[in-house]
């Protein structure tokens, strides 16, 4: 079954996320991929999500079943999704 989604939005961890996993975790990802593919599809939303659009209290779903993201909106245009910066 093909799903058409015309909006998403990739919430990409940085460099300094992926260096602070503990050590083998990206292997142990690269070898299993049927939990890699949930951990991508847990960092896309199906929206069209802009910074600027977003309110504090925000939930975003996911394209991972049944999971969502909160957005967090503090100070001039502070935004976190769940405890990450973005």
């Amino acid at each position: 079954k093909h799903v058409h989604i015309t909006h998403t939005h990739h919430i990409a961890p940085t460099n300094d996320a992926f260096d602070k996993l503990p050590e083998g975790t990206l292997t142990n990802l690269l070898e299993n991929p049927d939990a890699l593919a949930d951990i991508l599809k847990y960092h896309v939303v199906e929206a069209n999500a802009l910074s600027t659009s977003l309110s504090n209290g925000d939930e975003l779903e996911t394209l991972l079943d049944g999971e969502s993201v909160e957005v967090k909106v503090s100070g001039s245009n502070t935004v976190r999704i769940n405890d990450a910066n973005v």
